[in-house]
């Protein structure tokens, strides 16, 4: 008292503004502060109460109370002195902040304690430093006055409450210190979220603080009534492993044990997050550096675990001091820098030794520093954090895959980018990625499936400069999936491509299945939704080209396919039977007998149950035929107005197979047709009703199949046949088989069949005779001989049979001449004895004379020498015909031969008698004329007839007489005939016999022409004679083919 009474007034002043400056910049800094807070200071202000505590005690017991108005904080340590209470007025650190194993008392962070409540109040003790101890008792420390003038009042008023407290009564030590903060209902919340962060960090924090025995936390609100101790139990080792036993008991419970697993150098300690010695554990949301106490900000550091040192903190405790642009930083972020390299080298050598014991080991493997700021240097850090940690975390063996535990770099691979954004879906992820690990695990080695998702986000952190090598993209699970076609999880898997929207893959790679289950590409596929499965099936082995591109019904909603409907089925079926044809039935081969099947099956589909259609009036008749089994398919149309026959086309090309079978089968088999022939006949009656003509020209026309039997029994075109009139005996036809060469059954069509052809196409017995007539007279005179065959009709003429009027209009030049031609067969030696009975012919007397004829030896005698002459002469007559048409046949075949070889003309070359033997046609037309003859003696000359001559003379420059001179052959006596080469220098071309015939054939063809009645007249039957002389001249063969050709040429100009 008696110095501050001799100070002067001006020392006192000083003092006084000195004193208010710094309660001011005490105020400034205060409200600085709380302004400063942040969402992280309720949470930072429960440890700032608890650093507070363990800088006053050794054996820290923490007591942290919430209830609907208050929060208290209470521990049981060292009271208050002077300095500490002062100091928590002021807001200022304490002299304790100096000892480096105290975390700071009553400094700048416990303004984070206002987050609460800017007015807070203590209970315990005030001990001096004499030793006395005075109560404090609800002593109020407020900051709720935001003008710094009353604000420094209100400060200087608290100082002075402490100094009052030293004439307060002296009292007992309080076992308890509490700070007792008031809440609104919002600083509650705020209150009880720190409550919880707080609960869920105390056992690290434990582990940190060795002057921390226990922590209690109360929670008595009105939702929430719980008691938990945390209480520090023993510490051991085991081998590298530090462990610390936390005791928790809740609401007096008993207590169970959480082990914190840690690494210790010095002050330096490392938590490992393990829930045991053998399985790690998530740090999620937890600090990740402490400096005893957590620093809150430090939760993504960038691993997961957490790591204690002397660190320099941030002003804030949010962080550390890291490389930055401030040099005034510098030593303090090499320090911790130093610090964090240290640490890193005794984690990376325990991790090197252990990792494998280790299980969920994925929960060791974060690494994702903050690579991203502003501030250069910091980035820079960051950056070599990452690398440093990821390059030694890809050579760990973390990963758990299917083939057992594996580092990165032996060949495990993850899912793209894409492919984890595209799963970090929820909904996507349950949907698709069964499907997706699928495929993908038969592709490269891959994490667990439970773990596959978190170990690509995990690695994808690590920002490997790599990476590529070691992510598996969609486009190479496809290909796998394209080679292994598994449909059970494929459909997932490409719903996945379509959502990810990589569907060009369906166009590059073959993904989508066909409905047989092989994977095609887009371009090879069509949505076959108008094709049930039923025509699918039958329609398979038909068209299996088309079939295959018919996407499977499971997979058409993947793309968006273009539509394959009937009519497209239609269009290809007929396209691949005519191409079909070309290898089947257009050189005689019918479909096999398995397509055969698959065809009737297929043309068996109708739109009803009970069709009426031809077609199935035919396939009706057809299975009786085959006799194989039929039954109809019911495939309603796809549009009701729809009344196209989708079928009709394979319906034809199976006729034609089936027809071209008929034709075979007869041919193998001669009994074929007896067997079958009703049923021929009702199949074909109903194939005859198709009224379309293209269509019933395939089958049974002019471009149709040998299916109806001539009367020989033998199968043929219908437009090769004809009808048999019912006038023509069979005496008629194998006359005119044997005259003219040329059987007639085999072109009449079988009587059963006629229906089926045209009326106009008749064989009359007429116009037959008129042709066996025509050839027998113009043999007779040629050669004066009387065929067998003229007395067979003479007698059928003179026959008292019913025919005989048939047989006397048919042959009406025989029936004139039949006398003469009878007295040509009578020999001359015999001529008289038939003159007699010529002359008895009308005579009562005929069998007396008849019957001594019989009686006569010699008469008899002569008869059956006649009858042998007779005999010889035809068969001779025979050998020379043959030989004849033989010689005939041989210069066709020179002439055609040459005719082929020098002239690129279409020439024809055909045996119609008519005057000459041979005529040759250019485009249809008649160009040139040829008579053969041959002579093989000249006991008498050769004839030319009446006929020949006429065509001579009309086709004069264009005829020709081949004459062929046999009188040297031997072989002829033999019966052998000679060959072409053999004849050739025996044959002469007459290219004039017109010429030498002319004066008089004029004369003769006039005499022809007088039809008058009233005059005598010259016969007309005449013919030529051509001595030998005449008939071997020196014009060879080759003269005649250079005048056909010279005709040919002349004719086409």
């Amino acid at each position: 008292m008696t110095e501050q009474t001799n100070k002067t007034p001006e020392q006192l002043a000083l003092e006084e503004k000195d004193r208010r400056t710094n309660l001011k910049k005490f105020c400034n800094s205060i409200l600085q502060k709380i302004g400063e807070l942040d969402n992280y200071s309720g949470d930072r202000a429960i440890w700032e109460l608890c650093q507070n505590a363990r800088d006053l005690s050794d054996g820290a017991e923490i007591k942290i109370s919430l209830d609907d108005t208050n929060l208290t904080f209470a521990h049981r340590g060292e009271p208050f002195n002077e300095d500490s209470l002062l100091s928590l007025v002021k807001q200022v650190s304490s002299e304790g902040k100096e000892n480096t194993e105290t975390a700071g008392q009553f400094g700048t962070g416990f303004v984070t304690t206002h987050y609460f409540s800017r007015k807070f109040y203590l209970n315990g003790s005030f001990k001096t430093c004499t030793g006395k101890v005075f109560d404090l008792s609800r002593f109020e420390i407020d900051r709720s006055e935001d003008d710094i003038d009353k604000f420094i009042e209100k400060m200087d008023n608290q100082i002075q409450s402490v100094y009052k407290l030293l004439y307060n009564p002296e009292s007992s030590l309080r076992e308890w210190t509490e700070l007792i903060y008031p809440l609104t209902t919002d600083t509650k919340a705020i209150a009880l979220r720190a409550m919880h962060a707080c609960e869920k960090m105390l056992p690290e924090v434990l582990v940190l603080n060795d002057r921390i025995k226990t922590v209690t936390l109360e929670y008595k609100l009105n939702n929430i009534h719980k008691n938990i101790v945390f209480t520090k139990g023993r510490t051991y080792q085991e081998e590298d492993l530090n462990i610390q036993e936390i005791l928790l008991c809740e609401d007096g419970k008993a207590p169970y044990i959480i082990s914190v697993y840690f690494l210790q150098t010095d002050c330096k300690r490392i938590i490992l997050p393990l829930e045991n010695e053998r399985h790690a554990k998530s740090h999620e949301d937890i600090a990740k550096l402490f400096i005893w106490f957590p620093l809150l900000g430090t939760e993504e550091w960038g691993t997961n675990f957490i790591y204690h040192s002397s660190f320099y903190p941030l002003e804030k405790r949010n962080g550390i001091v890291l490389p930055c642009e401030n040099p005034n930083q510098q030593k303090a972020y090499d320090y911790n820098v130093a610090e964090l390299e240290r640490m890193n080298s005794i984690l990376f050598d325990y991790l090197k030794k252990h990792v494998t014991e280790i299980d969920n080991s994925i929960e060791l493997a974060k690494i994702n520093f903050p690579c991203h700021n502003d501030d250069e240097k910091t980035q820079d850090f960051y950056r070599i954090q990452q690398q440093s940690w990821a390059s030694f975390f890809r050579t760990l063996p973390l990963i758990d895959t299917p083939a057992g535990r594996k580092s990165l770099d032996e060949g495990v691979k993850i899912p793209n980018t894409e492919i984890c954004i595209f799963f970090a879906d929820e909904e996507m992820r349950e949907k698709y990625f069964d499907a997706f690990y699928h495929f993908a695990s038969t592709v490269a080695t891959l994490p667990l499936k439970d773990e596959c998702l978190r170990w690509a986000n995990i690695i994808h952190q690590w920002n490997l400069h790599d990476i590529q090598l070691h992510e598996l993209s969609l486009s190479e699970v496809a290909k796998k999936a394209s080679a292994e076609g598994d449909l059970v999880n494929l459909h997932h898997f490409l719903e996945l491509i379509k959502d990810i929207k990589q569907t060009k893959l369906f166009e590059d790679m073959p993904l989508i299945p066909n409905r047989s289950g092989i994977l095609k590409k887009t371009e090879c596929l069509r949505d076959g939704k108008d094709i049930p499965d039923e025509l699918y099936q039958r329609a398979m082995p038909i068209c299996q080209e088309d079939m295959n591109r018919l996407v499977h019904p499971e997979f058409a909603d993947i793309y968006n396919l273009t539509e394959y409907t009937r009519e497209h089925l239609r269009s290809a079926v007929y396209n691949f039977h005519d191409s079909l044809k070309a290898t089947t039935l257009k050189i005689g081969r019918c479909f096999s007998e398995e397509y055969t099947a698959a065809l009737r099956r297929f043309v068996s589909i109708y739109p009803v149950e009970n069709p009426d259609s031809h077609r199935h009036q035919i396939m009706q008749a057809l299975s009786k035929l085959k006799g194989f089994a039929y039954s109809v398919c019911c495939i309603p149309r796809s549009k009701e107005k729809d009344t196209k026959d989708y079928y009709r086309s394979a319906f034809i090309f199976l006729l034609e197979s089936e027809l071209l079978g008929i034709t075979i089968a007869a041919q193998q088999d001669p009994e074929w047709l007896t067997i079958h022939k009703n049923e021929l006949l009702d199949f074909i009656s109903k194939i005859a009703l198709i009224t379309d003509k293209d269509d019933s020209s395939r089958l049974l026309g002019s471009n149709g199949y040998a299916v109806i039997p001539n009367q020989n029994g033998a199968l043929c075109k219908l437009e090769e046949l004809r009808i048999r009139e019912n006038k023509i005996s069979d005496e008629l036809s194998n006359m005119y088989n044997n005259v003219l060469h040329k059987d007639l059954r085999a072109t009449w069509i079988d009587a059963a069949f006629e229906q089926f052809i045209s009326p106009q196409k008749t064989d009359f017995a007429k116009d037959l005779a008129l042709d066996v007539e025509r050839s027998l007279m113009e043999e007779y005179e040629t050669s004066h001989e009387v065929s067998k065959y003229i007395i067979d009709i003479i007698q059928k003429i003179e026959s008292k049979t019913d025919e005989a009027s048939l047989w006397k209009e048919w042959f009406k030049r025989i029936d004139e001449k039949k006398a003469d031609l009878n007295w040509h067969m009578v020999p001359e030696e015999s001529k008289s004895n038939f003159y007699r009975l010529m002359k008895v012919a009308n005579n009562n007397e005929l069998l007396e004379d008849l019957a001594e004829m019989s009686e006569n030896a010699d008469v008899l005698k002569q008869f059956k020498e006649f009858l042998t002459k007779h005999q010889q002469e035809e068969a001779e007559f025979k050998f020379k015909h043959d030989l004849g048409k033989h010689i005939e046949n041989m210069v066709r075949l020179k002439l055609s031969n040459e005719l082929c070889d020098r002239v690129n003309i279409a020439t024809t070359i055909e045996d119609r008698q008519g005057g000459q033997d041979i005529v040759i046609q250019l485009d249809g037309e008649d160009v040139y004329f040829i008579e053969c003859k041959a002579k093989w003696n000249f006991h008498e000359p050769a004839h030319m007839s009446k006929l020949q001559i006429q065509k001579a003379y009309d086709e004069k420059g264009h005829y020709a007489l081949c004459a062929v001179d046999l009188t040297t052959f031997d072989c002829l006596s033999n019966g052998a005939f000679p060959s072409i080469e053999q004849l050739e220098s025996h044959i002469h071309i007459h290219f004039d016999v017109a010429e030498k015939l002319a004066t008089v054939a004029e004369h003769l063809f006039a005499i022809d022409e007088e039809l008058d009645e009233n005059r005598m007249t010259i016969s007309a039957d005449y013919r030529s004679n051509i001595p030998k002389s005449v008939f071997v001249n020196n014009v060879g063969f080759e003269s005649l083919i250079d005048a056909i050709i010279h005709r040919i040429h002349s004719f086409e100009a």
